[in-house]
């Protein structure tokens, strides 16, 4: 439980002191994060009821969960935020609307997994919505 509140503290900006978040207006990001977080765990809490299941806490558990929290979250989440500081927050979205794609290829090569017509139409709607954000609109001059 401390490694899922370490993991949560973090990504929300509290871990290591105050990183600096982005800004819509005048209101930080992470705000948003924070409650957002807390609310769905809690709806999740109420849904999943997990005082129902057992888990055993051995070493492999242990292990499991701090390799998810350390490279699955706080390191996917610090490089997510260099590299948006890298190219910019613009591409950095058009890059991150391909992931839906990528798993999807991902998901056929590694796990052999064959994909339904309409997985495909889908694929080839997002490909396509990336395309249209990325052509550049002309502005109007009067």
């Amino acid at each position: 439980m401390a490694f899922c509140f370490l993991d949560k503290c973090y990504s929300s900006g509290l871990y290591f002191g105050y990183m600096k978040m982005p800004r819509v207006g005048d209101v930080v990001y992470s705000n948003f994060h924070k409650w957002g977080m807390l609310i769905g765990g809690a709806v999740l809490m109420v849904v999943f009821r997990p005082w129902n299941y057992q888990v055993i806490f051995d070493r492999e558990t242990f292990a499991a969960v701090a390799f998810i929290i350390l490279f699955g979250t706080m390191a996917g989440f610090s490089m997510y935020l260099t590299g948006v500081k890298m190219i910019g927050s613009v591409k950095a979205s058009l890059v991150s609307c391909v992931e839906p794609v990528a798993s999807m290829v991902l998901t056929a090569v590694w796990m052999k997994v064959s994909f339904t017509t309409p997985d495909l139409i889908g694929t080839l709607f997002v490909i396509a919505t990336i395309i249209i954000l990325a052509v550049p609109t002309k502005k109007r001059q009067k």
